[in-house]
Order: C-alpha cells, then sequence, then structure tokens
C-alpha cells in the first residue's frame, strides 16, 4: 500500500489530535515495513524516521483557504502523479469535493479534475473524528471552533470510506449526531509511551523539579485551561481541602492558556487559595513523564473526553486518579481510579482527602492503575488501524 498521512497537526507545542497524529504514524511504521508511507507536515519533524517513510513539508499552509487548497486540489495531483491508495486525516480533515464525486463522474471533464472529485474513488480516504466535544458541549467551545468541528465532522463522515475514533464513546456520540453506518466506524483504543512506564533517575527527577520549581507534595492536573477541562471546579474542590492538606499539598496546573482562560484564572482568584496553586504553562513533553510520576495525586474533572490520555498517563505512572464519570473516562480508568460527578465539588475533594489521608488507600489506587494502563499498548492501535486501511484497500 502507498499511503498518504496528514500530518499537519504534528507541531511543537501540539496537544490532542497533534499526539495522536504522532504517536500514529510513530507506531505504524514500527509494525508495517511493507507499505510505503508519504507524511505531510507544515514543519520539520527529525525525530519521525523510517526507510518506508518520505516527509514532505507543504510550507505556507497556515491559512484555512490555503489548507482546504491543498486537501482538494495540490493534495489529488500529487497523489495521482505517485499513485496514493489510501489518504488517513487523523484530525477530522478531508477533501470536501470528493463528496460530489458521483455527480462529476458523469460529465466530461479532463481527468485532471476527475481525480480532485476521486469519481473512480481512486483514493481511499480514512478519517479519524476522536471526537465531537463541540457539538455534544457547545457551550465549552467559541462560535467558530462548533462551526469548524460541525463543518468537517459532518464532511468526514460523508466522504470517508471508513471512520476511526477512539472510544466507544466517540463512537456513539458519532451515529447519534451523523447518518452514518456503524459498521463504518472502527474503535481503536489509544495507549501509553513506554517514558511514562520507566524509573526515573535521581538526576533527571531533580531536573524537572528544579526547571519547574516543584513543590515537595503536589497534586497535579494536565491539560489545556479552557471550560471543558473543569479547572475552576477543581480549584473550587480544592479550596474545600482541610487547611492541614493545602499547606502540605500544592495544587499544581500544566498546560496552555486555551480560550477563555483569563476568565477561568479569574474565577480562581476568587477562591483566595493563589498561595497554593502552582501554574506551570505548557509542559515539554520529555517532562511530563517525571512530572506526573512526582505527583501525589492527578485529578481530572473533564466534562467530556474523546478518550482521556492524561488519566492514563498517570495510571502508567503509578499516580491515583480521580477523574470523571463522563463520556469516555470510565472505559479508560476502569476500577482502577475514583470517578465522581464532575459538578460534585464536595465529592471530589471528599475523595481526594481519603486518598491524601490514607496511605494504604493510596498505594491500592497506585496498584490498580499500573495494572490498568497494561491494557493499553500503541502496537494494539496499530495494528487495529493498519487492519482498518487493509480492508478499505480490499473493498475496491
Amino acid at each position: 500500500m502507498r499511503i498518504a498521512f496528514d500530518g499537519r497537526t504534528i507541531v511543537k507545542g501540539k496537544s490532542g489530535v497533534g499526539n495522536y497524529a504522532e504517536r500514529a504514524i510513530r507506531s505504524l511504521l514500527d509494525i508495517d515495513d511493507q507499505s510505503e508511507y508519504f507524511l505531510f507536515l507544515v514543519e520539520p519533524c527529525e525525530n519521525l524516521e523510517a526507510p518506508n517513510l518520505t516527509k514532505i513539508i507543504i510550507a505556507g499552509y497556515d491559512k484555512a483557504g490555503r489548507n482546504r487548497y491543498w486537501e482538494n486540489v495540490l493534495f489529488p495531483r500529487f497523489a495521482a502523479k505517485h499513485d496514493i491508495d489510501l489518504f488517513f486525516g487523523p484530525a477530522y480533515a478531508l477533501p470536501l469535493l470528493p463528496r460530489y464525486g458521483k455527480f462529476f463522474q458523469t460529465l466530461p471533464l479532463p481527468k485532471s479534475w476527475k481525480y480532485i472529485f476521486n469519481t473512480r474513488k481512486q483514493i481511499k480516504y480514512v478519517v479519524a473524528i476522536p471526537d465531537v466535544i463541540g457539538i455534544v458541549h457547545p457551550e465549552t467551545f467559541t462560535a467558530k471552533m462548533r462551526m469548524w468541528q460541525r463543518v468537517f465532522a459532518s464532511n468526514a463522515a460523508k466522504v470517508a470510506d471508513a471512520i476511526i475514533t477512539i472510544s466507544e464513546s466517540s463512537k456513539r456520540d458519532i451515529v447519534r449526531l451523523f447518518p452514518v453506518d456503524p459498521a463504518k466506524i472502527h474503535v481503536t483504543p489509544l495507549s501509553v509511551d513506554e517514558s511514562f512506564k520507566q524509573n526515573h533517575s535521581p538526576d533527571e527527577v531533580r531536573r524537572v523539579r528544579t526547571k519547574y520549581s516543584l513543590p515537595d507534595k503536589y497534586i497535579l492536573f494536565v491539560g489545556t485551561i479552557e471550560p471543558r477541562k473543569n479547572v475552576a471546579g477543581l480549584a473550587t474542590a480544592y479550596s474545600l481541602l482541610p487547611h492541614d492538606l493545602q499547606n502540605e499539598y500544592k495544587l499544581v496546573i500544566a498546560g496552555s492558556r486555551g480560550w477563555y482562560a483569563d476568565t477561568i484564572m479569574a474565577e480562581i482568584d476568587k477562591l483566595n487559595i493563589s498561595r497554593h496553586i502552582r501554574m506551570l504553562g505548557f509542559v515539554d513533553d520529555k517532562d511530563l513523564p517525571v512530572l506526573l510520576a512526582s505527583a501525589n495525586l492527578f485529578v481530572f474533572p473533564s466534562l467530556y473526553e474523546g478518550f482521556g490520555y492524561p488519566p492514563l498517563e498517570a495510571m502508567a505512572s503509578g499516580v491515583p486518579v480521580v477523574t470523571s464519570i463522563t463520556s469516555s473516562l470510565p472505559e479508560v480508568v476502569g476500577n482502577a481510579g475514583v470517578m465522581v460527578d464532575p459538578f460534585d465539588f464536595r465529592k471530589i475533594s471528599d475523595e481526594m482527602t481519603r486518598i491524601l489521608k490514607d496511605p494504604n488507600v493510596a498505594s491500592d489506587y497506585s496498584r490498580r492503575g499500573l495494572e490498568r494502563a497494561k491494557c493499553f499498548n500503541w502496537k494494539a492501535t496499530a495494528e487495529a488501524t493498519l487492519q482498518v486501511f487493509q480492508e478499505v484497500i480490499a473493498r475496491r
């Protein structure tokens, strides 16, 4: 197979779908040396190399119009020239024009135009729709972000020969929101990198602790500061902890500032616990395993997740987890963590208190989390993804 992989989200400071895209292509290259991969990037990525990988920089495509032009015109021409069998879009986006292919198939158009409309299905399209958060929880997205997700997820559902999503929760949402055959949707759960499963050297721990001025003991949250992540709710739950625990365990919040971050920070300031909170901002990928492993407790009261990477990474690091009983999070955490209503701040606080005050409880959840994390591995994810590609190609 000759596979084109859309890597435009693989950029410095990536999160969410960017991390998924990079891990997906890396794991595919690890298991598949028979196919030829063409990875399209908007900036160099030196740490991705393989004998069967060709990287192509599409410089300057930082505007919406230019991206749509590449998807709908330039890529189909490239695909025709290089005999591409399949295009994989790991971040919702597929070209718009192929949805009109049946209509244009009957018209006397030049061959180059018929490629653009994919009239003969010469290119197979597979797309990942990790979640539909902007539709399920529109209050947590800006109007522009809601429109973007609705337009692109809807188009992808129509154009794609197969859809990949990352949890049964997301699959249910996609089936409910779009007229798509459930058999067309394949669930390929994500996994956790080996870096979260290893012991860290004292020098590495010291380096990360010094770099971020970490307190001796802390409760950790990792995620973008935006409404869906419920960071203000977490701070409220923390403010309800007994004062002795607040003095002993600081609240460390790691993540970039997203939309509505100023309002969220203003809400947190009103709680008068700023002296107990450490805001780290964006954390380098190489530092995150130590940051997690050094935490005493990981709390993630998100309102909705397509999968829920941070709790899985925390479990793999041996850290007790408190998270939400919403969306995909129960699929990831199982009985290895504490799951609560994300709006029940008193319950969140009580569970935090229970774990922090009882070493046996903390140790039990740490053990359970380590065992649960073993159920997820990138090899299985890659094999499931590759099987989808093969089945789509076989239907030609």
